[in-house]
């Protein structure tokens, strides 16, 4: 994973843009010496998005109960991430994957 994350840093990888951040491609991944088969490695970079959905609710919850000394800012990106999320979920539907 490291190796990825300097790569990145460096423009020499790619990413997986995701509502809650940029995951590596399974290929992507340096995995020499690891007994890791493939649909394990898969389940470790997958997003469960109904899971994120629930967890972000929470998070908004924690962010209201400071009231008016939340900054606008941190609401704005909370409600950003909340809207991608919905969307991602509304295209996993849509095509009946799980």
């Amino acid at each position: 994973m490291l190796e990825w994350i300097i790569g990145r840093c460096n423009g020499a990888e790619d990413a997986l843009h995701t509502p809650i951040g940029n995951l590596p491609h399974a290929g992507d991944l340096n995995l020499a010496g690891l007994d890791l088969p493939r649909a394990k490695l898969e389940a470790l970079l997958h997003i469960d998005i109904d899971a994120w959905i629930a967890e972000y609710e929470g998070i908004g919850e924690y962010l209201a109960s400071y009231g008016a000394h939340m900054p606008q800012a941190l609401l704005r990106e909370h409600a950003r991430i909340s809207g991608q999320l919905a969307e991602s979920e509304a295209e996993t539907q849509a095509v009946g994957t799980p």
